[in-house]
């Protein structure tokens, strides 16, 4: 064995050499801090998984570690062969592999020394070849005597051909994991480009034998160029022949000593790693110096082998024998103490995939009415599937037909799975079937939406091409009983039923072409054949943290690659790169008709006989606009077009209608119409307190908030508020009888804003009750209660807002604080939180999460007089069969960050609920009144 040329080789004991990443979550892409995450009211794009679907993200990547007995050494099938000594020593001077428990694999020409004489000792497990066989140093060692050593029949000493031999011990080997049989590549072509050559030969040309067990990296040579090393000779009559093999390395070699010896490479299944013996060293020129050296090639030999062993080397075979006490892949390897090293699957290359989610199959139906599921593609939106537009007529020349969905078995159908017709199958618009892979993208459009729930949830995909891992995971379909990962205790399973193994796919830059629409990756560790193959549309994925969660984001679809991109290399087609066109197919155009209708003026028909308190309508007349300003009655086309407001009131009907146009600019708002729980009478100016609404931060910011409880924390049936937790918090009632049916949140030193609705249903409420808990110790007397001018008139969320004026102005305390108002009405907090009474009469909170507008209304109870300007739809965090989603008035805030101290921003107040208790764990929504959409009334009447 040779020195690297300049220092020298590094010894091998007890530690690996290369230890890889584990597939982990890439968790420093994206925005953690989940007050900081906003949902949008009008869904734009793909790119909101973390958003829509937060709930179904995972909290933990939990992964256990297991503890299992420390490996002497990588190479447990090496054998040194000796020769007795008339001393009593023993002079080692071939090398073997154990190929089976009573047979090791060595060269012909080992079976005589240069005295003629054959050997006589095997010793197995061993790592320093000086050391006497119960020495310290090898005890893993074991040593036998050999019954027979078979030559190869054609070989001859005087030739250099067909040198290969089998030695059979005369008692079969302990096998533990320091020993254990290597297989036999059977193929005709070496797959990697870099063996290893194992010995106790030489270090150098000349010089000294090691004691210790070294290995070489070595690179094939082609036979026709490593024939100019070894032209025709005496020994070799016909040059090098199909049956021999060369390898070398500028640096390092095999030398005298090694004959016999492996050059072999290590293939993974069940994330072990198995020996595989590609050739025996035969013979060289000179150590170290770049000359090929020469060996047998094993794959000529193995009929032989098999009939002389009586043992099948099929790989599949091979690799699953001895499976317990194979070497770990050391990307396992999380830590080695003592005589333990401590396993963490989670680490591997590859593990099975349990979990579904987003991942799919299609299927094609056949004569018989089975459907066999083949393609797979991933759910990027509830009623569309992504996946490779090759997977069109992929098998049986058929358009698939079927979508299966939250199970991962690809031969029967489980009870929980969701089998769903196909509506449409869209290739993309520049894809070419035979032509580049560039554009081997399509999206499937199904019949009718998937029921998601926790193990059924869209992909996450990115909307630019801005992130770039080292590494992703990727999926293949291999035999369970090669996928697996087996501790030493389990017995291997006999099933070889296909089943979807995800595994590390480390980023490669793509050899073949440079499109920047395909995405490369290359494993540099290679399987035993048969281990995996790639599944055809299946996602390039990997778990990133985002907003507090682990998400799954795609970044490609599986185009090709042999042996799922180990040892060689994989292709996807770039999801970023299409995602315009994947955007306008599932989104369609409505966003953009959407968000043009958003900003295009609504002008709502106020009629005079809606009940509001006008004024007597003539042309001459006064009148009164919904926001509390004036006006007069002006025929419609005589009413300055930008002085006419969102909302029109009609004084008198006609051939044109006669209009209320204001008389003071629309940017000046005078006092609202105030009504009183008896009815309207005229406002007192002198009552005003002077107070601002964005006065409310400089009250939190002097009395220093107890930090509030985390949000998943808050179970689903909800929590009772704690002491000066949620001081901005207002019960409406009847403070005699201890009865508080409407829940309000203070905006004022004067007001409480809740629903009108709430309010309309129990007339003649008298009380404000402020503070901790209730009852509260701290009750006002109400003065007036003011109803949106325009409630009821409309939709049936429309305007349900109302403000309670106190007779008295309270003190800002600790324990009473007004609240502040979210402003902004193209988006919400995504985490909310509901305030309302519980058990007991005790005042609750519960967890709230943002949701679409869109989403909403497609729910089963949902209805379009939901819009987006007007309202904000909430979901119950948690499906629950035990609590109901809000009752009307309840306040809905979500939490941000100001310089440390975290202020709630009322976003609505409860309006209605959609879907409450109407099956086992439904998915309960809350309609609110956006209080953006309020603001100015709200200021109109609290800023007077």
């Amino acid at each position: 064995m040779a020195r690297i040329k300049g220092f020298p080789f590094v010894l091998f004991l007890s530690c690996f050499c290369t230890v890889h990443n584990r597939i982990q979550p890439a968790e420093q892409i994206f925005p953690t801090d989940i007050n900081k995450a906003f949902m949008p009211t009008v869904r734009q794009t793909l790119n909101d998984c973390h958003l829509r679907y937060h709930k179904y993200g995972d909290y933990y990547l939990i992964y256990p570690i297991y503890g299992v007995p420390a490996r002497q050494g990588e190479f447990a099938h090496m054998a040194a062969i000796g020769w007795r000594q008339t001393n009593g020593s023993i002079s080692f001077d071939c090398g073997g592999s154990l190929i089976t428990p009573r047979h090791v694999l060595t060269a012909a020409h080992c079976a005589l020394n240069d005295d003629g004489v054959a050997p006589q000792v095997v010793r197995l497990g061993v790592i320093d070849i000086t050391a006497g066989l119960y020495d310290p140093q090898n005890q893993f060692a074991q040593e036998y005597g050999i019954s027979s050593f078979r030559r190869h029949p054609e070989h001859e000493f005087r030739a250099e051909y067909h040198d290969i031999g089998l030695v059979t011990l005369d008692r079969p080997v302990t096998l533990t994991d320091a020993v254990v049989p290597a297989c036999l590549w059977t193929g005709a072509q070496v797959p990697l480009r870099r063996l290893e050559a194992v010995g106790f030969g030489q270090t150098s040309f000349g010089g000294e034998r090691t004691p210790i067990l070294l290995k070489v990296q070595l690179s094939p040579v082609d036979n026709s160029a490593c024939g100019r090393f070894y032209p025709p000779s005496r020994r070799r009559r016909q040059g090098l022949i199909d049956q021999q093999m060369c390898a070398s390395d500028e640096r390092m070699d095999t030398c005298h000593g090694d004959s016999g010896g492996p050059l072999q490479l290590k293939l993974m299944a069940n994330n072990r790693l198995i020996p595989f013996v590609v050739g025996i060293t035969s013979f060289g020129r000179f150590c170290g110096t770049a000359t090929p050296a020469v060996y047998t090639r094993v794959s000529s030999y193995v009929d032989w082998l098999q009939t002389e062993t009586g043992v099948s080397f099929d790989a599949k075979a091979c690799a699953g024998r001895h499976l317990n006490i194979r070497e770990i892949e050391e990307a396992m390897v999380a830590n080695r103490i003592g005589g333990k090293v401590f396993v963490e699957p989670e680490k591997s290359y590859m593990d099975l995939e349990t979990v579904a989610k987003h991942r799919v199959y299609l299927g094609y139906s056949t004569a018989s009415g089975r459907i066999q599921w083949n393609c797979g593609g991933m759910l990027i939106n509830e009623n569309f599937v992504l996946t490779v537009a090759h997977c069109d007529r992929f098998i049986l020349n058929k358009t698939p037909d079927f979508v299966k969905v939250g199970d991962l078995d690809i031969f029967n159908d489980h009870p929980h799975s969701q089998v769903i017709k196909i509506e449409r199958f869209i290739k993309h618009p520049d894809y070419r079937s035979g032509s580049t892979i560039d554009n081997d993208i399509a999206l499937v459009k199904l019949q009718r939406n998937v029921r998601l729930e926790p193990n059924v949830v869209p992909a996450c995909i990115l909307n630019s091409e801005t992130v770039t891992l080292p590494f992703y995971e990727m999926a293949g379909l291999g035999p369970y009983n090669m996928n697996n990962f087996v501790m030493e205790n389990e017995a291997l399973s006999n099933n070889n039923t296909l089943v979807l193994t995800r595994m590390r796919a480390d980023s490669n830059s793509c050899s073949w072409q440079n499109s920047n629409k395909i995405m490369c990756t290359k494993n540099n560790q290679s399987l035993v054949p048969g281990t995996c193959r790639i599944e055809h549309g299946g996602p390039l994925e990997r778990e990133i943290w985002h907003h507090d969660r682990y998400y799954s984001y795609v970044f490609g679809l599986t185009v090709a690659g042999d042996d799922c991109g180990f040892g060689s290399e994989a292709s996807y087609v770039k999801i970023a790169s299409h995602i315009k066109w994947i955007e306008e197919t599932v989104l369609g155009n409505s966003v953009k008709r959407r968000q043009v209708r958003s900003a295009r003026p609504k002008r709502q028909i106020v009629f005079p006989d809606s009940g509001e308190s006008f004024y007597s309508y003539t042309v001459s007349q006064s009148c009164q606009l919904q926001d509390g300003r004036t006006g007069s009655c002006t025929p419609y086309r005589s009413c300055p077009k930008e002085s006419v407001g969102t909302t029109i009131s009609i004084c008198q009907h006609g051939l044109e209608p006669i209009i209320c146009c204001p008389t003071t600019p629309t940017n000046t708002i005078s006092r609202p119409t105030r009504l009183s729980a008896t009815g309207s009478r005229p406002t007192n100016p002198s009552s005003s307190s002077g107070y601002k609404l964005n006065n409310c931060v400089s009250y939190w910011k002097q009395y220093k908030r107890t930090p509030t409880e985390e949000f998943e924390h808050i179970p689903s049936e909800g929590r009772p508020v704690g002491r000066e937790e949620y001081p901005h918090i207002a019960a409406i009632g009847y403070a005699q009888q201890n009865v508080w049916p409407c829940t309000g949140v203070l905006v004022s030193d004067q007001y409480v804003l809740t629903a009108a609705s709430c309010i309309a249903s129990a007339r003649g409420l008298k009380s404000i009750g402020l503070g901790f808990g209730i009852p509260s110790s701290n009750v006002q007397e109400i003065d007036e209660i003011i109803i949106h001018p325009s409630y009821g008139k409309g939709l049936n969320d429309a305007n349900n807002v109302a403000l309670v004026r106190m007779m008295n102005r309270v003190q800002f305390s600790s324990n009473v604080l007004p609240a502040c108002l979210w402003p902004k009405s193209d988006k919400i907090p995504l985490k909310l939180y509901a305030i309302g009474s519980g058990t007991g009469g005790l005042r609750y909170v519960y967890p709230r999460s943002a949701m679409y507008n869109s989403d909403c209304r497609s729910l089963p109870g949902g209805d379009n007089s939901i819009t987006d300007d007007e309202n904000v739809c909430i979901e119950n965090y948690y499906a629950t069969d035990t609590v109901c989603a809000d009752l009307p008035g309840n306040p809905v805030e979500g939490i941000v960050d100001q310089s440390g101290i975290r202020i709630p921003l009322v976003v609505g107040t409860t309006s209605r609920t959609i879907g409450c208790l109407t099956s086992s764990k439904a998915q309960t929504v809350s309609v609110l009144s956006r209080i953006a959409n309020h603001m100015n009334w709200i200021k109109g009447v609290v800023e007077r």
